[in-house]
């Protein structure tokens, strides 16, 4: 992908950048897993054999004794073992059948565990030759260690095939396709008797790593666009029966009331400058919401994902951006109303667009002016008796609501959030978020600060394991791939199901071009 950087809206470069980025490139990488594997055992502790749900234990056959490995590991891993299992089998049996099945300690629960994302049953297994007789032909000569075989337990039983096991000393990989299984009621190990395999004494195994595996799939690509640094606040949550309502703000943690504080010569000044937005053409009326609550009228406290609702009183800035690229402001209040929205409208403000800084000042406690970012203003009088319920302890609120579906996984862009006059000031540039001066309401994952000088969104499709994000100036030269986080790209925030990750200007090479890729 090639960026015209002549056509990059609100990008805030040095000017050598208007020619060196144009070549901007995204270059793709194979091996990249978007689905995740699901690992029913690994036994990283011995709750994995002993634990009588998640544990193993013998589902019937053979006499089998199971117990946990912690220094023997597939992986060679210091922090994890494995499922030590010995069978007795019974060398008189001739060449008829015989099994020790193993099961997990408990079911699924209805309507069990989904196979619909995954492709193979796979595991790892060892056999402790050192403690292990080798089955034998009708010669008498050794062959293997007999037959393992994964059975997948529903309404029916699906059987995935069996595998011999080598005369080997090494681990053993084994993948079996689930076939038709839909769903899994519990995973079973038949370890089993194989035509022309007699069992000629015990045999000890170690079994690891059993997981459910999803197929090979295209590396996801990586999208690329404009961004600003600040605060990137984006519509991420779901749930609920109306997505587009959820609200996904900021709020003060210290008290921030004007009342009191504010006069002609000392006014308060609530400030928040946007320097990206949603296209108005396609995702309008997309809200930027500032609340001021009293801290009294809340019923469920700061937190309340609908405070604004609930509350019974609430003065509420509103910024909305229209189709035609205009916005508009509008300041309103409610006052001993629960569950509501505002009721009372003290006036209203149009601009030529959403993008620049929108202020509310106070010059004392009831006299109050909207300001738009090319400098209207609009005056407004709050009714005295309707001003003083918002004395301290006040909380303000900052953030987004989508307002319409479409509107729902968009997001704004907040540079600067400044509070001024109050007892508690707040002027924020958001490289960081700080706990002590914010909490969140809504989606946490949705809310990003990222760095002063941030040119560009990178995003793909989570949650893309293992997966490296690279860049290089240039394509031909192997050797020039380097991992972007530690050159100053921000690491990659999952949410809304994408991975994302913002490059400042301070993070791209001082050549003509530079590419992104991931790698595994």
């Amino acid at each position: 992908m090639k960026l015209d950087m002549n056509n990059k809206p609100n990008t805030q470069l040095p000017s050598r950048w208007l020619s060196a980025i144009c070549a901007l490139a995204v270059a793709g990488s194979t091996g990249v897993s978007l689905a995740q594997d699901f690992v029913i055992s690994n036994f990283d502790t011995e709750d994995g054999v002993t634990n009588s749900i998640s544990g193993w234990k013998l589902n019937g056959g053979r006499p089998t004794t199971l117990v946990w490995s912690p220094t023997v590991d597939s992986d060679n891993s210091p922090s994890s073992g494995s499922m030590y299992v010995t069978v007795n089998w019974n060398p008189t049996n001739g060449n008829n059948y015989q099994e020790s099945q193993l099961s997990r300690g408990h079911e699924y629960d209805w309507p069990y565990l989904s196979l619909a994302s995954y492709a193979n049953f796979e595991f790892d297994i060892k056999v402790d030759v050192a403690n292990s007789v080798l089955a034998t032909n009708l010669d008498g000569i050794p062959v293997s260690y007999v037959e393992a075989e994964p059975i997948i337990q529903q309404w029916d039983w699906t059987p995935l095939g069996s595998t011999s096991i080598p005369n080997s000393s090494g681990w053993l990989h084994i993948v079996r396709p689930l076939g038709g299984a839909t769903t899994m009621a519990n995973p079973i190990l038949s370890l089993h008797w194989g035509w022309l395999q007699i069992p000629a004494g015990d045999i000890s195994y170690w079994i690891d790593n059993i997981k459910l595996v999803t197929p090979p799939q295209p590396p996801p690509a990586i999208v690329i666009k404009p961004s600003t640094g600040g605060l990137q606040v984006l519509a991420s949550q779901t749930s609920g029966s109306n997505p587009e309502y959820n609200r996904q703000m900021i709020y003060t943690k210290n008290a921030s009331s004007w009342v009191g504080y504010a006069s002609p010569s000392a006014p308060v000044e609530y400030a928040i400058t946007i320097t990206d937005y949603p296209g108005a053409a396609t995702y309008s009326n997309f809200l930027t919401q500032v609340f001021f609550i009293p801290n009294s009228s809340m019923q469920y406290g700061q937190g309340d994902g609908a405070v604004d609702w609930n509350t019974t009183n609430n003065l509420v800035l509103v910024v909305s951006d229209n189709s035609d690229g205009t916005a508009n402001a509008s300041l309103a209040y409610k006052t001993n109303t629960p569950n509501s929205n505002p009721t009372a409208t003290l006036g209203t403000l149009g601009a030529a667009s959403v993008l620049g800084k929108w202020s509310v000042v106070f010059s004392n406690n009831t006299d109050v002016t909207i300001v738009a970012p090319n400098g209207a203003s609009t005056n407004m009088v709050i009714p005295s008796d309707v001003a003083s319920i918002f004395a301290d302890p006040l909380t303000t609120y900052i953030g987004i609501l989508p307002n319409k579906v479409p509107n729902v996984g968009q997001k704004a862009t907040y540079s600067n959030i400044k509070i001024s006059g109050t007892g508690a000031p707040v002027d924020d540039s958001f490289t960081t978020l700080d706990s002590l001066t914010w909490g969140i309401i809504g989606d946490a994952t949705g809310i990003i600060p990222t760095p002063a000088d941030t040119a560009w969104q990178l995003n793909w499709k989570a949650p893309a394991i293992g997966a490296t994000l690279q860049q290089s100036s240039s394509i031909e030269d192997t050797n020039s791939w380097s991992d972007s986080v530690p050159l100053g790209a921000t690491v990659p925030v999952t949410t809304y199901g994408q991975k994302f990750s913002y490059i400042p200007a301070s993070a791209l090479p001082a050549t003509n071009q530079c590419y992104f890729r991931l790698v595994k």
